[in-house]
């Protein structure tokens, strides 16, 4: 049989074994206590019987927990604020009604005057023919002019200028219409839906200030007939139909410059059948308000100078009228000006109705008709008026052509 083990040295090896393990246990808090110390305050070499030492570490510590609060607070407000910034652009995009989508688009695309395709075969034969009759008779009021020698005068000079210029812009506006006619889609680039602008632009207000120096020259032949040719030199006409076109074209390429900047665009499709401006602030969703002013300013400038010029002219020219004493002084006086007047009357209130009245949304077709009458009807009967209006012209174009017929008539005998 084994030896037994007292009692007395069983309780004494229990008692012993508690207090190694409370021992331990004390051991490990105060090394614990002793690592967190250290980490809090990140002085290892601190002694935990020296107070001073404590105090200071735990300054230092507090210090740069200090430190790290304020780069963290730094760092959350720069988080807070990207995150507000994200939000107002966010917000800001879905106003704008994707208006950046077309951005990036390279061309515009026009609806034309009607979506019905019968109805553009009949508009195509009515512009075809109103073109050819414009081109027709434009060029020959500039021929008949250039080979009447009686029309060297600056007056007839100031009728060619005229004729030129409307067959330049009805060509810059009616070739493509008639294209587009046949196509079914009508696209254009925005490179030459700015160069159309451009060009339209500057050849519509050039004829604006064109028709003014008319108005001056009509007032100088009545008023002085005896130095009309002095004071109404070649050099004083070059300079008028310069200065004309100066004014004109830099007109335009300020309105260019200005509706081209518009950086977004909600939409890429024209309601026009040419690059227009008043369309063109319809696609637009950026503010248009400064190209308005500058519409309202430079249009308005423009109107002005020329509606002031040409009222000043005739009511001089009334009153120079009234002191003629001859019944048929006064009505050859007049005839020379009641055609001028009537293409001044056609052409200032189809322009003005266009461009310095407020847009309507329910105008738009109104637009388009008014637009298609001093795009190719005008260009059409300024010649039909300056011709069957003036006696001079009539003659020397019947002289011509029966000239020429006689020439091809002797041309034709002579093969035969």
């Amino acid at each position: 049989m084994f030896g037994s083990v007292p009692e007395g040295s069983e309780s004494n090896e229990a008692e012993h074994r508690g207090k190694s393990s409370q021992e331990a246990s004390e051991k490990t808090r105060q090394l614990t206590e002793k690592n967190v110390e250290d980490e809090f305050c990140q002085s290892p070499s601190i002694s935990q019987s020296s107070s001073t030492s404590v105090l200071r570490a735990m300054r230092t510590g507090c210090t740069q927990m200090a430190y790290k609060f304020q780069y963290y607070h730094r760092y959350s407000t720069s988080i807070y604020i990207l995150l507000i910034s994200a939000t107002f652009n966010i917000l800001m995009t879905s106003q704008m009604n994707n208006c950046s989508i077309h951005t990036a688009s390279t061309k515009f695309i026009l609806t034309g005057l009607t979506d019905n395709h019968d109805l553009e075969i009949i508009l195509f034969l009515v512009f075809l023919i109103l073109y050819i009759f414009a081109v027709l008779g434009n060029v020959g009021i500039i021929v008949t002019i250039q080979l009447g020698a009686n029309l060297q005068t600056p007056m007839y000079f100031f009728v060619s200028q005229l004729a030129m210029l409307d067959l330049f812009y009805t060509s810059i506006i009616t070739p493509n219409t008639l294209a587009n006619f046949t196509r079914s889609i009508k696209s254009m680039s925005i490179s030459g839906c700015a160069t159309q602008l451009l060009l339209f632009g500057g050849s519509a207000t050039t004829e604006s200030y064109l028709l003014a120096a008319m108005a001056y020259d009509r007032l100088v032949a009545i008023r002085q007939p005896l130095l009309y040719v002095t004071i109404m030199s070649n050099a004083v006409c070059r300079f008028l139909v310069v200065a004309s076109y100066f004014a004109g074209f830099l007109n335009s390429l300020i309105h260019i410059s200005f509706v081209f900047s518009l950086k977004y665009w909600k939409d890429n499709v024209i309601d026009h059948f040419y690059c227009d401006i008043p369309p063109l602030f319809r696609l637009t969703c950026s503010d248009t308000f400064l190209n308005k002013i500058v519409i309202l300013l430079f249009g308005g400038l423009t109107s002005v100078i020329c509606l002031s010029t040409i009222l000043y002219s005739y009511l001089n020219i009334l009153l120079t009228i009234l002191r003629i004493n001859s019944a048929i002084g006064r009505r050859k006086a007049l005839s020379t000006c009641t055609s001028h007047l009537a293409c001044v009357t056609i052409f200032f209130s189809t322009l003005m109705i266009t461009y310095l009245r407020p847009p309507s949304e329910n105008l738009q077709m109104n637009d388009k008709l008014i637009s298609v009458f001093y795009t190719i009807v005008i260009p059409t009967i300024n010649p039909i008026i300056y011709s069957l209006r003036n006696t001079d012209v009539k003659t020397t174009a019947r002289k011509i052509l029966n000239k020429y017929k006689l020439f091809w008539i002797e041309l034709c005998s002579d093969h035969g």
